[in-house]
């Protein structure tokens, strides 16, 4: 300030917390700015999925004082959070990141993983492997789940279906040694009201950063699984302050598998959907059995991105009298 004249230009994704630069321009002792948010490029509702899965863990095991009972409740948070985990990954055929705040948690979830003969997806903790080698590996790897801390919150920039889920393990709050936001907090007086007015904020920018990793262009798509119970309670603002992606539950998870397909394609693996296509184009003319087979697809679209299912278009064009059959909805 005192040695240059020329304008600082600062332009993130993120700089914003609910709608106000205040955060930041306190935080870096901005006395005077001019501000403009702009617009997403993506379309968030569409393109990317929500998913809090209902953990049945009291918010005392996210916030006790005794190291001894502290360590037992991350322990017993990375076992239910692994078993929520395998399930996820049974539908998004792997293809994700895990996100950490804490080494330790890492290395507890990265235990069970490996324990555990009944998990198939390769993973890879970072830090086993150089930053170049570890992305190259996710990236190369079928059905790979890379675990992470810190450095792949922001930065990362995985396009395509190699990235296609996210998993963020807690709320990353400020790590206790963030001497200087201790520093901060001891400034602004302590207490609730500290909390709210630096932990909170900088948690939302932290949260957007690393689901930001989910989609890097305007063709990505993908399913974000949010652990943290406190989502859900007392820092449901912290949730509310991310892109409008569409909410799901449990019972769609089974729609997952569709969202994901690039390019509309018949979900991989599903032998039903292949064969019935493939016998519907081999006749020519669909009959009752494949009538009845395109009307539930119909009937999955408003779960689904509009146009994701490509085929159905190519059906109707294909065959007129199945847009009869099926009505309006085949649009």
């Amino acid at each position: 300030r005192e040695r240059t004249k020329a304008p600082i230009v600062l332009s993130s994704a993120t700089l914003a917390t609910g709608g106000s630069f205040d955060y930041i321009s306190e935080t870096l002792g901005i006395r005077s700015l001019h501000q403009k948010q702009v617009g997403s490029p993506f379309d968030w509702g569409q393109q990317a999925w929500i998913y809090l899965p209902e953990m049945r863990l009291e918010d005392l095991a996210l916030g006790v004082k005794c190291p001894k009972k502290r360590a037992e409740c991350n322990r017993e948070y990375a076992r239910v959070a692994t078993l929520y985990a395998k399930e996820f990954f049974r539908y998004t055929k792997g293809r994700a990141i895990w996100l950490f705040t804490a080494r330790s948690d890492m290395h507890l979830v990265a235990e069970l993983l490996k324990a555990d003969s009944s998990f198939r997806n390769p993973h890879l903790m970072q830090g086993e492997m150089g930053m170049s080698e570890t992305l190259n590996w996710f990236r190369n790897t079928p059905g790979a789940v890379l675990l992470g801390l810190a450095s792949l919150w922001q930065g990362l920039d995985i396009q395509g279906e190699a990235l296609s889920a996210l998993v963020i393990h807690k709320i990353p709050f400020p790590p206790p040694s963030d001497l200087v936001h201790e520093a901060r907090v001891a400034r602004a007086g302590g207490g609730r009201h500290a909390f709210q007015q630096l932990s909170v904020p900088y948690a939302v920018i932290r949260m957007n950063q690393g689901f930001g990793r989910l989609i890097r262009t305007c063709y990505d798509r993908g399913v974000a699984m949010l652990l943290d119970p406190r989502l859900r309670g007392k820092h449901a603002a912290i949730l509310d302050a991310l892109p409008p992606a569409k909410r799901i539950e449990r019972k769609h998870l089974r729609h997952v598998p569709w969202h994901l397909a690039a390019a509309g394609e018949p979900v991989v693996g599903d032998r039903a959907v292949a064969e019935g296509l493939r016998r519907l184009g081999a006749r020519g003319v669909p009959d009752a059995e494949h009538r009845a087979y395109i009307a539930r697809m119909v009937e999955r679209l408003p779960l689904l991105p509009p146009g994701l299912w490509r085929a159905g278009e190519w059906l109707c064009n294909l065959y007129q009298n199945v847009s009869e059959t099926i009505g309006g909805n085949a649009t």
